[in-house]
C-alpha cells in the first residue's frame, strides 16, 4: 500500500521493475490516489500522471477502483488473488478523497498530517453519522 505522493520516489519504480522482471504474480499493490501528500497537492509538487499507463508499461496488471467502495475493492482484490493465470504483479489504483465524509477535512490539505483533538473528533463522528455536533 503506497500513497500517490510516494510515486515520486525512485525506490517505488525500482520495485516496479523488480516485480515485473521476476514475474511476482502473487504481489498485489494498492495506490491510495487521494491527490495530496505532506507538501500539498501531488500534481503541484511533482505530477505523477498517467499512473495507470506507467504501471502497465512496467508490466503490471493495473486496475482502477473507487477506494471508498469497500465491496468493489474487496471483490477486485479477491479476483486478483484468485487469478492463477496472471503472469506478473498487479496494481490497484484506489481513487479516494482524503477525509471523506468530514467536510472540513475534505477541503483542507493540512489534515494529511493532522490529528484530531476531542472537539474535532466529536464533530467528525457527528458528520459521518449524519447528525449535528
Amino acid at each position: 500500500l503506497i500513497g500517490d505522493g510516494e510515486l515520486q520516489e525512485g525506490q517505488v519504480w525500482e520495485a516496479a521493475l523488480f516485480g515485473a522482471h521476476h514475474r511476482l504474480a502473487r504481489v498485489i499493490g494498492i495506490i491510495d490516489r487521494n491527490f495530496y501528500q505532506l507538501d500539498g497537492a501531488v500534481d503541484d509538487v511533482m505530477g505523477v500522471e498517467p499512473i495507470v499507463d506507467k504501471w502497465r508499461s512496467f508490466g503490471w496488471d493495473t486496475h482502477v477502483v473507487d477506494g471508498h467502495d469497500v465491496s468493489a475493492l474487496s471483490a477486485l482484490l479477491r479476483t486478483l488473488k484468485a487469478d492463477r493465470g496472471r503472469q506478473g504483479p498487479a496494481m490497484v489504483v484506489a481513487e479516494t478523497i482524503k477525509g471523506k465524509g468530514v467536510s472540513y477535512m475534505e477541503i483542507e490539505p493540512g489534515w494529511h498530517l493532522g490529528y484530531l483533538d476531542p472537539s474535532d473528533a466529536e464533530r467528525a463522528v457527528a458528520e459521518i453519522e449524519g447528525r449535528e455536533a
